[in-house]
């Protein structure tokens, strides 16, 4: 809460002090207008407007609008553009639990587009380290948030953006001309998306006989997977 500005300041006025200072404590931020002084007025302004203009404050009235955007502005109409080429979505998200907020905004952005019925490709930052990197160069930042959605290349946001967005129904029309997700689960991976690299045998180390020693597989992450070459598809 806001302090009383008759505690914070002392004003010496004599006799007439104490009326001065609950004056000043009863002042509220409707009344600071009166107490500046009038802007100048330019030399295309209208000495006699016939109407007053408030703009809004963005500190005090926050609202999100995708057309808007502090932190991203972009125009929902350029995802209207082409509808020639399919539109590639991408997800990065986060099957680790360790941070229980994280993996809930995951799963959340995950159950609304799964729900879409439109194929995306989820790229978990806990199965591979790269994805991570990844992330980082194309949001400039060393400190990301998961999950994140980009839509041909163009950054959506979280899970408080995707759920607005659901909620406005502006989501499905970004999504206009995605392709449809296949039904079923994947037979190789079983829908993790990754599967066991077959060169080290998920072990991410080979022997090599030439320099007699363990070198590092170059066809797998560090976890010794590599991606599902049937549920993940190219568009």
């Amino acid at each position: 809460m806001w302090l009383p500005w008759g505690n914070n300041r002392r004003i010496n006025t004599g006799a007439g002090g104490a009326h001065l200072s609950r004056r000043l404590s009863a002042t509220s931020f409707k009344d600071l207008g009166s107490l500046l002084p009038p802007a100048p007025l330019s030399a295309s302004a209208d000495p006699n407007p016939t109407t007053t203009s408030h703009p809004e404050s963005p500190v005090i009235h926050r609202t999100f609008s995708l057309r808007s955007s502090s932190r991203d502005s972009f125009d929902i109409s350029h995802f209207d553009a082409d509808q020639s080429l399919p539109k590639q979505v991408i997800v990065y998200s986060t099957s680790f639990r360790a941070v229980r907020k994280t993996f809930d905004d995951c799963s959340t952005v995950l159950t609304i587009l799964r729900g879409l019925r439109i194929f995306f490709d989820e790229r978990d930052v806990s199965m591979d380290s790269r994805y991570l990197a990844e992330l980082k160069m194309l949001v400039g930042k060393n400190k990301v948030s998961l999950p994140q959605v980009f839509v041909d290349g163009r950054r959506i946001g979280g899970a408080e953006e995707v759920r607005k967005l659901h909620e406005s129904g502006d989501l499905k029309r970004i999504l206009e001309g995605a392709p449809m997700a296949g039904g079923g689960t994947c037979r190789a991976c079983g829908g993790v998306r990754f599967v066991v690299c077959g060169t080290c045998e998920g072990s991410h180390r080979l022997y090599s006989e030439k320099m007699g020693k363990f070198r590092t597989c170059a066809m797998c992450n560090e976890n010794g997977l590599v991606r599902c070459g049937l549920c993940i598809k190219t568009v």
